[in-house]
């Protein structure tokens, strides 16, 4: 048995319930500010879902008339979610609830 692993993932533990609030508070804040900054600047985009109850490091932007292969294809250094992919495949327009801020 790894007992100083166990420990060490303890104390990891703890630290992280500490800092939690305050790191989702924080991260909140910054994929906020991306959010209004995406939607100040580029057309015909959207934020999907509820903007008051989600995740702090989660943000789902629609983008109309954006092939979303080459999205993803070329975005390297983030995490994309190719899960409405299929739905755009059929030639249909995207069914999520849209949240503009205009």
């Amino acid at each position: 048995m790894n007992v100083p692993g166990i420990v060490g993932f303890g104390e990891a533990c703890r630290i992280a319930k500490l800092e939690l609030a305050d790191d989702s508070a924080r991260i909140g804040k910054l994929r906020d500010k991306l959010e209004r900054a995406l939607l100040a600047e580029l057309p015909d985009i959207w934020i999907n879902g509820d903007r008051e109850n989600r995740l702090s490091n989660t943000s789902n932007i629609g983008f109309r008339g954006v092939d979303a292969r080459a999205l993803i294809r070329d975005m390297h250094d983030i995490a994309v979610s190719p899960n409405r992919l299929f739905e755009w495949r059929s030639g249909s327009e995207p069914r999520a609830q849209s949240h503009r801020s205009d």
